[in-house]
């Protein structure tokens, strides 16, 4: 049976297959007392988790840190598991930053490498703070599957935010095979970082395993500016919009 075609070949395939645009759980309509009460319980979860350990940190007496009832904490935080989500989104945040940042003037403006480079970094420096910090978050990743899936499913949000970054910046399709496969590969990057350095405390720390893995793609960051520059020059526009 021939097999269909890719989403490349056919545009409307790769419409229907793009995720929904991510849910920031942070930007969800909130009264100021709200979003201050949640912002609150996050600070003092984090030093529960610090100071005890995820598994003997409650609910309870994390909101009783707050003073308020456990009721409103699982109002803000459905499950423990919510908080650690919660912290990644601040960090996916901090790279959001950087793709939304105005593009460096120049002849080629920000290259492919600089921008995933320094997206990546500002992801990844709040999750190794939280390593450094004591904090056990990164390593539920890998032992609580609820807090995994949820990761997951944050980090895949990330990539279609990055995918989105290089598509501005390139000025081609979003759903462009070349765009789609860069930012995958980043990612990859990122959670191979991320579980060597929970797995091998003693080895390079999460930056440094960023740094070897973003060298190894260079290559691939080098071909994707050259087609802007070359799109750009040529057509003056959007290619593959």
């Amino acid at each position: 049976m021939k097999k269909e075609g890719t989403s490349n070949d056919r545009p409307e395939l790769a419409m229907m297959n793009e995720p929904d645009p991510p849910t920031n759980r942070s930007a969800q309509q909130r009264s100021p007392r709200r979003d201050a009460t949640r912002e609150r319980l996050l600070v003092a979860a984090n030093r529960r988790f610090r100071e005890q350990g995820y598994e003997a940190a409650t609910a309870a007496a994390i909101a009783a840190d707050v003073g308020v009832t456990e009721r409103t904490f699982f109002r803000h935080f459905p499950t423990k598991a919510d908080v650690l989500v919660a912290n990644w989104e601040r960090h996916g945040d901090a790279l959001r930053d950087v793709l939304d940042a105005p593009d460096v003037p120049g002849p080629t403006g920000t290259d492919v490498s600089t921008l995933v480079g320094d997206a990546l970094r500002a992801f990844l420096r709040g999750v190794a703070e939280e390593l450094d910090a004591g904090l056990d978050s990164v390593v539920r990743l890998y032992t609580d599957r609820s807090a995994f899936l949820a990761i997951m499913e944050h980090l895949l949000d990330i990539e279609s935010q990055l995918a989105e970054g290089l598509s501005r910046r390139t000025g081609r399709s979003v759903h462009d095979f070349d765009v789609r496969v860069t930012a995958n590969a980043s990612m990859g990057v990122v959670r191979a970082s991320i579980r060597a350095a929970v797995l091998q405390p003693s080895g390079p720390g999460m930056l440094e395993l960023l740094e070897l893995g973003l060298a190894e793609l260079r290559p691939v960051f080098d071909a994707l500016s050259d087609d802007a520059t070359s799109n750009t020059t040529t057509s003056g526009g959007h290619a593959g919009d």
